[in-house]
C-alpha cells in the first residue's frame, strides 16, 4: 500500500507544525530547517516520521525537491490510517 501526499512547506519557521490543509489536497507544514543543501527536505522527512510515528524509510519525495510544494510518497500505510495520525 502506497499513498501520495501533496505538502506545502514553510522553511525557516519558528517552530515545527503541521498546520492543516490549505486546499482540499495540500497539507501545510512549517519546519525550522533552512532551505539550503537539501536540509529542509531531510528535516521534513525526519519531522514527519517522528510526529506521525512512521519510519523515515517509508517517506520519499517524488516531486518538488527544490520547490515549496512537494509530493511525498508514503509506503506501507493507507490514506485513512495516515489521516488519523495527523494532529489536526
Amino acid at each position: 500500500m502506497t499513498i501520495k501526499i501533496k505538502v506545502k512547506i514553510t522553511p525557516n519557521a519558528r517552530q515545527n507544525k503541521i498546520c492543516g490543509y490549505i486546499e482540499k489536497d495540500i497539507l501545510k507544514i512549517k519546519i525550522k530547517a533552512k532551505p539550503i543543501d537539501n536540509k529542509a527536505n531531510l528535516y521534513l522527512i525526519k519531522y514527519l516520521s517522528k510526529e506521525l510515528e512512521i519510519p523515515q524509510s517509508y517517506f520519499t519525495i517524488i516531486k518538488g525537491k527544490t520547490s515549496r510544494i512537494k509530493v511525498l510518497e508514503v509506503s506501507n500505510i493507507g490514506k485513512k490510517e495516515f489521516i488519523k495520525k495527523l494532529p489536526i
